[in-house]
């Protein structure tokens, strides 16, 4: 890998906004569990893709230690800015409560 990459740095840039993503798709009523595993898929997939591209430019053998890298580094970086930057701003709310919400009781 010589010279600029730019899906690695397109998947730098992605990470931080990954627990964006991951407010996006559940539910506010969800465990934090359950929205860290989908955090976790979500970093695989973004390490998966940068591993492949540079597979793929590259014309070498797929390096899973690669992808398993930039998936973990993805992970914390997603981890810590939603604990230190979306949280305090108050994105990490708006995320949660725009596309997916919990049903309202009616009978209530």
């Amino acid at each position: 890998m010589g010279g600029f990459d730019l899906v690695l740095v397109l998947g730098v840039i992605v990470a931080p906004l990954l627990s964006l993503a991951v407010g996006f798709v559940t539910k506010e009523s969800w465990s934090p569990a359950v929205k860290a595993l989908a955090l976790a898929a979500l970093s695989a997939a973004d390490g998966f893709v940068v591993a492949w591209h540079d597979t793929v430019q590259d014309g070498g053998v797929f390096d899973w230690k690669t992808a398993l890298i930039f998936a973990i580094g993805a992970f914390i970086a997603g981890d810590k800015a939603h604990r230190y930057v979306w949280e305090p701003s108050g994105a990490a709310g708006v995320a949660q409560r725009s596309l997916v919400k919990d049903r309202q009781d009616l009978a209530a």
